[in-house]
């Protein structure tokens, strides 16, 4: 599999993850839909407060948002 390009997320990008965790999608099938490193995408789950995998569905892209002001 060839290494992903470095992606920032935007907004457009949090309220699509925000979207796609709230159908039940597993996390490693998400970062392959939205074409982001299984890691960025945990990252980005802790920016909204999620401390592990279990609590990622209280993922919110607005307070993903905030974290970056």
């Amino acid at each position: 599999m060839a290494q992903k390009e470095h992606k920032r997320l935007h907004y457009e990008d949090r309220v699509r993850l925000e979207t796609l965790i709230k159908t039940g999608m597993n996390t490693r099938k998400i970062a392959d839909l939205m074409g982001i490193h299984l890691a960025t995408l945990y990252r980005e789950l802790s920016r909204s407060g999620a401390s592990s995998s279990k609590d990622h569905y209280r993922y919110s892209a607005i307070e993903a948002q905030k974290t970056l002001f």
